[in-house]
């Protein structure tokens, strides 16, 4: 199977704003290979059934997510819109299992702001919480 592409090639942290954020590189399919150890775990996790999910990323990336929602026994979860179609930040491509709402939904406690692109430009809205999708995948898994 191919290489997958990451854009970013190498993970590293950074400080915003205070608090610590990990960089991720985004790929454009499975990140198995990139990621061994986190891959055998997550696998040892779903042998006992324990659903393991990850946000897609929202970085307005058409045909790329991030890690380690692209390794392939990771549930990854993208966003949508009230319209029910894919919120423009949100990063997609074939990896993506999943879409549950997102951003312009409405949520007590969750603040929306807008967020810029790899180039700097607004791309929409992202919440600063996580994406709740669990009830999507009740009775799923």
């Amino acid at each position: 199977h191919p290489k997958p592409t990451p854009i970013h090639p190498a993970s590293t942290r950074r400080l915003n704003q205070g608090r610590a954020r990990l960089v991720t590189p985004y790929f454009n399919s499975s990140c198995d290979d990139s990621y061994p150890e986190l891959n055998a775990i997550v696998k040892k996790l779903r042998a006992f059934n324990i659903a393991v999910v990850a946000a897609s990323g929202n970085s307005c990336y058409r045909g790329y997510i991030s890690s380690p929602a692209c390794l392939s026994s990771v549930i990854s979860v993208g966003a949508t819109n009230k319209s029910d179609t894919v919120e423009n930040y949100s990063n997609v491509s074939a990896e993506l299992d999943l879409l549950a709402p997102g951003g312009a939904v409405s949520s007590s406690g969750m603040v929306a702001k807008a967020v810029e692109d790899n180039a700097g430009v607004g791309c929409g809205l992202r919440i600063d919480n996580t994406v709740t999708c669990w009830r999507h995948l009740d009775g799923h898994y």
